[in-house]
């Protein structure tokens, strides 16, 4: 587990702190053409090398040439998942995928090199099966975009006044993820039996989101974010209350 350790250290400084910019805008302007690409992922090489060999001189894994295997499936598997994001648009949604991606492969590589590989498949598939793992995957999904809906139903009303004063827009997509966050924090504050964190929660999005209540159409923005965040609040509650319930 030491030498996944190390070479999740590696891709985390190789790709955030030893990638300039100019590197990343050259990919996203030139695509296969930049060269930045190709030195992004010798970096990388470079890297996972350096940690390999820090950890066999530490004695936690045996010098052998598939080591060099490793640094090849991690270095060109790098390569690939950079040259597949390269035609999406850089958004927090495909930075996580992307992130995912070279932590799986990084995980792969591991698992080779350890004799691993059959032992982790079978406990992923395990981990991931058993009922209240189960339960709370579907208690985060649940909270997301189904919830989603349901608070926007609650507030069609308001949503079509605020419509009416010009105030929608962009404020309906950005109020539904910040619920997205919102309510996650919540059901990861509610198992992890963390509730002074809900109150924090609440207060600094009080202190951000309600404002002066001077005039007329402020007052109905207000409401409106009040009743969202009300609603939001209980349905998380709820959940994470019935997934404690179920998983108890």
């Amino acid at each position: 587990m030491t030498v996944l350790v190390w070479l999740i250290l590696a891709h985390i400084i190789a790709d955030f702190y030893l990638q300039p910019t100019s590197w990343v805008q050259a990919r996203q302007a030139r695509g296969l053409k930049a060269g930045a690409l190709y030195w992004h992922t010798l970096v990388h090489a470079g890297a996972a090398a350096v940690a390999l060999c820090i950890s066999a001189a530490l004695g936690q894994v045996s010098w052998s040439f598939n080591l060099v295997g490793v640094v090849l499936i991690i270095s060109l598997g790098h390569w690939l998942i950079d040259a597949v994001k390269m035609r999406f648009t850089a958004n927090a949604r495909n930075l996580l995928i992307d992130q995912l991606a070279h932590v799986i492969v990084i995980v792969g590589a591991w698992a080779w090199l350890t004799g691993l590989w059959p032992f982790v498949h079978i406990w992923t598939l395990g981990f991931l099966l058993q009922r209240d793992h189960l339960i709370i995957l579907a208690a985060y999904l649940l909270l997301a975009k189904p919830v989603s809906i349901f608070t926007a139903s609650v507030l069609s009303r308001q949503a079509q006044a605020l419509a009416q004063h010009n105030q929608a827009s962009g404020l309906i997509e950005a109020g539904r993820m910040i619920g997205y966050v919102e309510r996650w924090l919540i059901l990861s504050f509610v198992l992890t039996g963390q509730f002074i964190g809900i109150g924090f929660l609440l207060a600094a999005k009080s202190i951000f989101r309600f404002g002066d209540l001077s005039q007329a159409h402020e007052r109905r923005l207000t409401e409106y974010m009040l009743l969202g965040t009300l609603v939001s609040f209980a349905s998380a509650m709820a959940i994470a209350g019935l997934c404690v319930y179920l998983t108890g």
